[in-house]
């Protein structure tokens, strides 16, 4: 496998034209202009099953070069663009929905700490104020990113043919990079993760592919 060092602008993987080219079919269906795309630029310290796009550059992960054929990334790519287009909406309804469940949370907590410590809890209930609100505003949000990330994923079989999506998908995994395998450990850090796991991935559309069939099945 070629390596390129991915400071230097004019690092060129051989298939660098085709994701390009594949980049811009992705942005036809997505109302997006297709000469928006005009060069990647390869990362080394970036997600390997994911992408990212900013201006001009498609980013992708200086250890995925070569490992994938350029039509392969088209449903990264279609995932990626869609959350980005989408990741605004639905913003302050959940905001709203957060506020609302914390201050219930924060309530029933201070609640509790005053029928037990009675006055003298005032620092303790300022504490756990604290604490929570950190933990729980920061959880709240990192969770919700991984469901529109996941949902994006479904929205983006509407452009690319899911079973091909899951291929690709299955295919990194299979590579056992170890940023893909670190993001699979379950454990208290992952709950302050945006990055969805490569098998939570695989299992959400799996199961979109199930329950259509089970709708299906119950029409007909």
């Amino acid at each position: 496998m070629s390596t390129l060092d991915a400071n230097r602008p004019d690092a060129k993987a051989p298939e660098h034209d085709q994701i390009i080219q594949a980049a811009r079919e992705i942005a036809q269906p997505l109302s997006m202009p297709p000469a928006s795309f005009q060069r990647v630029l390869w990362i080394k310290h970036f997600p390997s099953d994911r992408c990212g796009f900013r201006t001009d550059t498609v980013f992708l992960s200086q250890n995925m070069i070569g490992r994938l054929e350029p039509e392969e990334w088209k449903p990264l790519l279609a995932s990626y663009l869609i959350h980005k287009r989408t990741r605004r909406k639905g913003l302050l309804p959940t905001a709203l929905l957060t506020a609302l469940e914390y201050i219930v949370i924060l309530f029933v907590g201070i609640g509790l700490i005053a029928t037990v410590f009675g006055r003298n809890g005032g620092v303790i209930a300022l504490g756990y104020f604290l604490v929570t609100f950190s933990i729980f505003s920061v959880n709240r949000s990192t969770q919700d990113t991984k469901k529109r990330k996941l949902r994006a994923d479904i929205e983006a079989t509407k452009i690319v043919d899911r079973e091909k999506f899951l291929q690709t998908l299955r295919k990194i995994d299979s590579f056992r990079m170890k940023d893909v395998e670190r993001a699979k450990k379950s454990g208290l850090l992952s709950n302050f993760s945006t990055r969805p796991s490569i098998t939570a991935r695989i299992s959400n559309l799996v199961a979109e592919v199930d329950s259509s069939s089970y709708s299906k099945n119950e029409s007909a």
